[in-house]
């Protein structure tokens, strides 16, 4: 069972590939932050700074995902006790 998210049209997308997409976006925001950078001057600071960006990048990213892992166990969970409810109606039965 994977947790969808809901996009604009009706349509549903897995979190997994929410998460990939989350991943790729904060890449690309580095390579261009990067990029940006470079384009401006003094290396040593800009170096510094990029750093201070990707240590936050990873921990915004590292904390999405605990918060998807919490969220995906309680799922998994909730539907393990509803399968153990329908079998117990099945004995009942």
């Amino acid at each position: 069972m994977f947790l969808s998210l809901s996009l604009s049209r009706g349509a549903r997308r897995p979190l997994h590939l929410s998460l990939c997409f989350l991943y790729c976006s904060i890449k690309l925001k580095k390579i261009l932050t990067s990029l940006f950078d470079l384009s401006r001057g003094d290396g040593n600071f800009l170096r510094a700074r990029q750093e201070a960006k990707k240590g936050e990048l990873d921990e915004q990213l590292r904390e999405y995902i605990n918060e998807w892992r919490k969220q995906r166990s309680k799922e998994e969970e909730e539907l393990k006790r509803l399968k153990e409810k329908q079998a117990k109606r099945k004995e009942i039965r």
